[in-house]
């Protein structure tokens, strides 16, 4: 199992500094949700977004991390 922090603190690594809030969506600590609002998404695609997060957080399948909802944002 792979706590909320745990995905927060991987997914800081990749994006020191950045708004980033991860939600367990079903309670069962291997289903997540991870929102990252971050300029290093300026100018990329939604899918190269949400490459970066996979890139960033795909350690962590191998720890019991079994779905991820991703939701990104370039800050206003």
């Amino acid at each position: 199992m792979i706590s909320e922090e745990k995905i927060k603190e991987t997914a800081e690594k990749k994006f020191p500094g950045d708004d980033i809030e991860v939600v367990d969506t079903r309670g069962t600590q291997d289903h997540y949700s991870i929102q990252i609002v971050s300029k290093q998404f300026a100018g990329k695609s939604l899918v190269e977004q949400h490459r970066m997060v996979q890139a960033a957080i795909s350690p962590l399948f191998n720890e019991g991390l079994h779905a991820i909802e991703i939701f990104t944002k370039v800050p206003k």
